[in-house]
């Protein structure tokens, strides 16, 4: 059976339309990811080719180690994005799995890899890091998607300070069919014209 997950476009306090999208996973299985890099320049497609291959082989790490995986190919993934980014660091109280800065705009940035969906507590855990911080914004990425709950009580009360991605969106940059600007762009543009802060995946 295809593993298909709900992606929920939020408007304001209100769920809105539900949009039905195969996991990123099984379109790994169906070889939709297949690596194709000829939109890239010549300089990175041997850059973002390696990045590809190590994240098929962090499919063999074991959970924690994935998890800490994941955050070095995002990195590199910036910065062959050509995009500023700060590594994973410790303030008072507060774990950061990095940030990035785009459009003048940092951005706090969660990253989950982990068997069960990301909840409504782990979403708040990134507002209160954001509300503390001075004009910054949030990017919530969960390989796996985000539990129902989570999704339908997000926006309730709370300013549209963060944007939320997924495994699918992820593999769409890395694999070569968008670039991570096109996405954020995407992602920027259902936020402030529709107040969809999960965007739609758009991959054909």
């Amino acid at each position: 059976m295809v593993a298909i997950s709900s992606i929920l476009c939020l408007k304001g306090d209100e769920l809105g339309k539900v949009i039905i999208s195969i996991s990123y996973q099984s379109r790994l299985n169906q070889g939709l990811f297949l690596p194709n890099f000829t939109r890239l320049p010549l300089v990175a497609r041997t850059f973002y080719l390696r990045l590809h291959e190590r994240f098929i082989d962090s499919f063999k790490l074991p959970p924690q180690r994935r998890g800490y995986e994941l955050e070095k190919i995002f990195t590199d993934l910036m910065k062959i994005s050509n995009i500023p980014v700060e590594e994973s660091f410790k303030i008072e109280g507060e774990q950061i799995d990095g940030a990035i800065k785009y459009d003048s705009y940092y951005y706090i940035v969660e990253l989950k890899w982990t068997a069960n969906k990301v909840n409504q507590a782990q979403i708040s855990s990134l507002y209160m890091k954001v509300e503390g911080k001075m004009q910054s914004l949030g990017l919530f990425i969960s390989m796996n998607g985000y539990s129902q709950e989570a999704l339908e009580s997000l926006t309730r009360g709370k300013p549209m300070q963060i944007i939320l991605l997924d495994g699918t969106h992820l593999m769409s940059v890395i694999s070569g069919i968008r670039t991570f600007k096109e996405l954020l762009e995407h992602a920027r543009k259902e936020a402030s014209l529709k107040g969809n802060i999960y965007c739609s995946h758009d991959i054909s």
